[in-house]
């Protein structure tokens, strides 16, 4: 089906029924994709409704510089999560929980971390590029090769998260610039630890801090 009116049709048709069949919206998004590669304006803007483009900045960018080879190594699920947030722009959240391999749809990730999280909502996140491609090709083969398991949940995740990033503070040579001045200087691995801060109680119990 080459036709962008005919790829337009079927896009708005499957997204329109999509609460009688939840994969619909992924359905909609590939044939709006189609009809939008095409030249079709009214596709492109069904699938910036849908799947809104990413904002210009989030929470992983700064760990990307921090990924370094003994991270890759020694921790490599972990900085793959970090690099599919910076890619995707996901959440906290939704980078530690997200089944890597079930939200592959090729041409778009389906993000639903209900089950494990339940204050979050089922998007999806459109691969747009090339490159976005490869590279996910490359973290989904390496999800592959490891038992899920692994990993424990999203407690143990955000623990190990944090854990990492005190390391990197405590190692020192890690510094944001905040202002101007000899005060405005702080290590950026601290700061990094303080937006993924968690409480630990006296029964052991792992409270995570509000994810936004």
């Amino acid at each position: 089906m080459g036709h962008s009116g005919a790829q337009l049709e079927c896009g708005i048709h499957a997204w329109r029924a999509r609460r009688g069949a939840e994969d619909n919206d992924v359905r909609a998004v590939y044939w709006l994709q189609k009809a939008a590669a095409q030249g079709s304006a009214e596709a492109q803007q069904a699938l910036e409704r849908i799947a809104a483009p990413p904002p210009p900045d989030g929470w992983a960018d700064p760990l990307l510089p921090l990924l370094t080879r003994d991270i890759l190594s020694s921790q490599p699920l972990l900085a793959a999560r970090i690099e599919l947030a910076a890619m995707f722009r996901l959440t906290r959240a939704e980078a530690l929980l997200l089944d890597v391999k079930a939200a592959d749809q090729g041409h778009c990730l389906v993000v639903d971390i209900r089950a494990s999280y339940g204050r979050s909502k089922r998007r999806l996140v459109l691969v747009r590029t090339a490159t976005e491609r490869q590279k996910l090709d490359r973290i989904v083969r390496l999800f592959e090769q490891v038992d899920a398991d692994m990993e424990g949940n999203y407690r143990q995740r955000l623990y190990r998260l944090k854990s990492w990033l005190g390391r990197r503070h405590d190692g020192g040579g890690l510094t944001q610039t905040c202002g101007s001045g000899a005060d405005s200087v702080r290590p950026l691995g601290l700061t990094l630890v303080h937006r993924f801060q968690t409480v630990i109680s006296p029964s052991n119990t792992v409270t995570a801090g509000p994810v936004r």
